[in-house]
Order: structure tokens, then sequence, then C-alpha cells
């Protein structure tokens, strides 16, 4: 169930250029069976750095262990559902053909996303601590990684731009939704 190294460093380099906007980028990706499975090791790969980034957004408060739990409840509820979500919207839309490789490719973008956002909620952190322009900073990169998401599913799912921004609000709302749960349920 894990990659290999070329699998990773491959879906890696898919992932990046993705972010350029490449249309050869979804070729990188393992797009079987087994290669959709694998993917999900990029986002609990990612799971830790997450955490770190709940944890650097709380710095003034109290994070305990049990709302660390919540948040990684959180974070694989968020990757169990997404793909889930997506299957009717790939069958109304009729790209059901797109569906493994947009879940893959989305699930390793995960990986370029994490590497940009982490450094932006140190910033965030130390603006908490003495002031400064961290939450513009993480603003900036959060609206980049909307985009960078819209690019991955125009390329990967082969989704219209209209499309392509409903999952960007669909992704956005389900993140807001699970956050809440899990802030009212483990805070």
């Amino acid at each position: 169930m894990i990659p290999s190294r070329d699998e990773i460093q491959k879906s890696i380099f898919g992932a990046w250029r993705l972010l350029h906007y490449d249309r050869a980028a979804p070729y990188f990706f393992n797009l079987s069976i087994d290669g959709l499975r694998r993917s999900f090791m990029a986002p609990l790969a990612m799971l830790p750095l997450a955490l770190l980034s709940v944890v650097l957004a709380r710095v003034n408060a109290e994070v305990p262990t049990f709302s660390l739990i919540g948040e990684t409840l959180g974070y694989v509820a968020f990757f169990v559902l997404w793909p889930l979500i997506l299957i009717p919207v790939a069958r109304a839309a009729g790209l059901t053909r797109s569906y493994v490789p947009y879940v893959i490719a989305y699930n390793w973008s995960i990986v370029i996303i994490m590497v940009f956002m982490l450094p932006a909620s140190v910033a965030q952190a130390a603006q908490a601590e003495r002031g400064g322009a961290g939450d513009i900073i993480y603003l900036v990169l959060a609206l980049g990684s909307m985009a960078y998401q819209f690019m991955v599913a125009r390329l990967a799912f082969q989704a219209s731009a209209a499309l392509a921004t409903g999952l960007v609000v669909l992704d956005f709302a389900l993140t807001l939704l699970i956050g809440r749960v899990v802030n009212t349920l483990f805070y």
C-alpha cells in the first residue's frame, strides 16, 4: 500500500507541474486503482504537518491532546468524504473517466499545499507573539492554494471553469463544516 520512492518522486513532481498549469502533469501520476489507493498515503504523510499547523494557529491557547485527536479525526474524515462526494459530481458532469486521476492528483497536491502553508502558519504564530503580517501571508497562501486546487480540477478532472470553481467552493465548505464539527465536539 505504500508507494515506491519512484512513485512518490514522480507524483510530487506531477503535483508541482500542476502548480505550473502543465497539461502533461497528470501523466506523472500512477493512474491505476493501486495508484489511487497509494495516493492516500500523501495526505496521511502530511497529517503531522497539519497538526503542527493547528498547534501553531493556537499558539496563545492551550491545545489539549483531546482536541488534537479531534483534529486528526476531522482531517481523516475530509479525505474519506471528499472522494465520496465527488462520485455523484463526476457522474452528473459526465467525468467518471477523470474521477480516479482527479482524486490521485488532489491527494498528491496536498504535499505541495502543506509545503507552502506550514511556513504561513509559522508566520501567523509569530505575529500572534509580536505582531506582523502573518495573517496576510496566511490569507494570500490560502487563496493561492484555492487557485491551485482550481488548476488541479481543470487539468486532472478535466472540469470546466465553472465546475472547477464549484469544486473549490465545495472543498472549502466541507473543510468549514468539518472544522465546525471538530470545534463543537473537541474544544
